[in-house]
């Protein structure tokens, strides 16, 4: 099982304005930040999953166990004194956030994988107590209607997965042949179980052709000159 982590760019920027940068927490054109192991870090968000990493890396479990984000998002709305809290920072970073996530970059730690990440959160919660942030983090409002444009379409998945081929049929119990019209009536037509076939599955396909499907099986119910043996095959 994953170890899952609640990441939040947006709290560090909060805290901190002057020195972080909003780009750099929104996926923007940020000159990006190096860390002593000379690893780039062009997004807040790479930076503190793979803070998590090093820290389980030094307890020991180094790649041992995959980190998945259970909640990251950006209010769209705030307190007068927020600052970076508008619709547009909440679409930017939101569809940022699925982009990168689903370009399977991983992070300069762990490059090239999959990171499970889940948007917070579908809905704005307006009951919620505290801050108006808290309160508006949500794509949807309570009653269904859109806070702001973002594409869920999975339109950054990059090029399109091949269909899953279907399923193939399964094996019918029962052969159906049309003879021709040569001394029969115009589309007669009878069948012929195969020895394969599932006796359960041949009952059913019995009782619907000759219920539903309305074929004359007067020759093989009782007292009919096919009844015997009284058996499915």
């Amino acid at each position: 099982a994953p170890f899952m982590v609640n990441a939040y760019p947006y709290f560090a920027y909060r805290d901190n304005p002057k020195e972080v940068s909003l780009d750099y927490v929104l996926f923007g054109q940020s000159p990006g930040v190096k860390d002593p192991k000379g690893f780039t870090y062009n997004n807040m968000l790479d930076a503190q999953i793979d803070s998590v990493y090093s820290a389980m890396a030094a307890l020991g479990h180094n790649d041992s166990i995959p980190v998945s984000v259970s909640e990251t998002g950006w209010p769209s709305k705030g307190d007068p004194a927020d600052i970076g809290v508008t619709p547009e920072n909440a679409k930017n970073y939101n569809s940022r956030v699925i982009k990168h996530v689903t370009s399977n970059a991983g992070t300069p730690m762990r490059p090239n994988r999959v990171v499970d990440t889940y948007i917070f959160a579908l809905f704005n919660e307006n009951q919620k107590p505290g801050p108006t942030t808290e309160r508006n983090f949500g794509l949807l409002q309570p009653d269904g209607s859109k806070v702001y444009d973002i594409d869920l379409s999975c339109g950054y998945c990059g090029a399109a997965a091949p269909a899953p081929a279907p399923p193939p049929p399964a094996p019918l119990p029962m052969q159906w042949s049309r003879p021709s019209n040569a001394g029969r009536q115009p589309g007669a037509i009878w069948c012929i179980a195969k020895p394969s076939a599932d006796p359960s599955v041949l009952q059913e396909s019995l009782d619907f052709s000759c219920g539903q499907g309305g074929a004359d099986c007067g020759a093989i119910r009782q007292g009919g000159p096919c009844y015997s043996p009284n058996t499915v095959h």
